[in-house]
């Protein structure tokens, strides 16, 4: 999936479970339900600042709702060495978790470079920045 990220950079997201194809179909068939043109938005309003205002609103909801789908104490839980997690789940968090499953699963399809497939999901294009999102992982699982 080609999308349009931060700063307008262009990024291909796979998509590769069901969930994710079922999302992607569901959001194709609202598009040519209600006669959108391959430019406009679909999560957010064509207008300045649409995409802000939907980034605000989707923060909110999470902030609002997190406590019904998030483990209570979830800063208290034994990680086997790693640093303990902070008592609220964010969206960044998220994006770590992303990144490490990515890797993990490239990694276990045995991918030529599942560092840098990850750091190009992730929309950085270099791997030393993906270190950072791989840095809770243990160190056999990311010396590639």
């Amino acid at each position: 999936m080609r999308v349009k990220g931060k700063g307008g950079q262009i990024r291909i997201v796979p998509v590769e479970v069901e969930v994710q194809k079922d999302l992607l179909k569901y959001l194709y068939d609202y598009a040519r339900n209600n006669h959108l043109l391959p430019r406009d938005y679909i999560i957010s309003r064509n207008e300045k600042g649409g995409v802000e205002k939907q980034i605000d609103s989707l923060e909110n909801w999470m902030y609002t709702n997190r406590h019904k789908f998030t483990m209570h104490n979830r800063e208290n839980e034994a990680r086997d060495g790693m640093k303990p997690r902070s008592k609220d789940l964010t969206w960044h968090g998220l994006r770590y978790k992303r990144a490490q499953e990515q890797y993990a699963m490239y990694e276990a399809e045995g991918r030529q470079n599942p560092k840098l497939m990850t750091s190009e999901i992730l929309g950085h294009h270099r791997t030393d920045i993906t270190n950072i999102y791989l840095a809770e992982l243990p160190q056999g699982k990311k010396n590639q």
